[in-house]
């Protein structure tokens, strides 16, 4: 038998290749002839040799390449290749916010049971800060991050806490009618503490002068809503003149109010002006009506178109500037006085009702009217 013998193969460093030949037979058709891997022919007299791979192998078992390799003794000799996989961890990882330990990043850590978006230690591992627009609990009353404000009414502060709000004691004109955190005051009407706003319907008078000549009552509402709206007053819509043309009255016109006993009219400063329509018929204003739509005081001694007389029903069913359409010279209509000269006046004012019925004046001249919410 011939002697068996190793080439090496440029190009596969390491790898070793058998040859085999027959013995007794040297003709070159029994040269010696590469195994492959695939179940091609073998390659034709003068081709390259197609080599055979071996996998690298060492004995004992001993470690390659990072993997261990073991002999399998149901073969002749071929490496079995394992892999060992590291075993998984409950918890976060290493290095995670919530392992509980301050790594690179984070400013606090107290284990993912702790972190908390209202504590000290936020969710993404953060020590809690005004500004950060989450509310630290029992430390802040509010965060509304970059929009904080210490003005802003209803806001939250610079230092996370309630801003200037309803039922903080102090009145903010732009925002609130009355701040209810004290006793009702005396000639004041009631606030609601959750609103800050009268529980009273509104009454005003008409801070511009007009001829008798109104467009009739229709129009003369109309004059009303537009100034409750121009204020943006509430139920702006419902507003009606303290009018009559001879045949309506105030029930009549105000109907929502008169079926609501109990419920008050206060002028736009917040003054009461009676317990509810009845009482203001039955006992004229506690006050005098002289605050505008627009919360401005007119001057004493001035003039309202009504009709109306101290019995709250038509003082006359012809003087009325022929259902307030007309200013003809020989026209009039029954007048009230909005305030008397002085305070020392007020009682006889009052009680004599001349709020609503004062005096008969031309359809020519001009007079405000009263604004009454329904």
């Amino acid at each position: 038998m011939r002697d068996f013998t190793r080439r090496g193969f440029p190009g596969l460093p390491g790898l070793l290749v058998a040859l085999v030949g027959c013995p007794g037979e040297d003709h070159p058709s029994n040269q010696p002839t590469f195994q492959s891997d695939s179940n091609e022919d073998d390659d034709p007299p003068g081709s390259q040799p197609s080599p055979t791979t071996a996998l690298p192998t060492t004995s004992g078992g001993a470690s390659t390449g990072g993997a261990s390799t073991t002999d399998d003794p149901g073969t002749s000799g071929d490496p079995t290749t394992t892999t060992t996989i590291a075993a998984s961890t409950d918890g976060p990882a290493p290095g995670t916010c919530g392992d509980g330990v301050i790594d690179p990043g984070e400013q606090c850590d107290e284990q993912f049971k702790n972190n908390s978006d209202s504590g000290a230690c936020t969710s993404t591992c953060q020590l809690a800060l005004c500004g950060d627009s989450l509310v630290w609990a029992g430390e802040e009353a509010c965060d509304h991050g970059a929009d904080n404000n210490s003005t802003a009414f209803g806001g939250c502060t610079e230092a996370c806490a309630l801003g200037p709000h309803c039922g903080d004691g102090v009145l903010q004109p732009d925002h609130e009618e009355c701040d209810a955190t004290a006793p009702p005051l005396e000639g004041m009407a009631p606030c609601n503490r959750g609103t800050c706003r009268f529980n009273a319907r509104v009454a005003f008078v008409l801070s511009t002068k007009l001829s008798g000549a109104l467009g009739g009552l229709a129009l003369a509402d109309i004059v009303c809503k537009d100034a409750a709206a121009s204020q943006q007053l509430d139920n702006a819509a419902s507003f009606k003149a303290w009018l009559s043309d001879g045949v309506a009255t105030p029930q009549s016109r105000l109907k929502k109010a008169a079926a609501d006993p109990g419920y008050p009219y206060a002028l736009r400063d917040g003054k009461l002006l009676a317990d509810d329509l009845a009482d203001l018929i039955t006992n004229g204003p506690k006050v005098p009506l002289d605050i505008t739509e627009a919360g401005m005081q007119l001057p004493p001694l001035q003039f309202v178109w009504t009709n109306i007389g101290a019995d709250g029903q038509p003082f006359s069913a012809v003087n009325h500037c022929k259902e307030w359409t007309i200013d003809a010279l020989q026209a009039s209509a029954r007048v009230g006085k909005i305030s008397p000269a002085s305070a020392a006046e007020l009682p006889a004012w009052r009680s004599q009702f001349l709020w609503t019925s004062d005096a008969l004046n031309p359809c020519h001249s001009t007079a405000h009217i009263y604004c009454f919410e329904d």
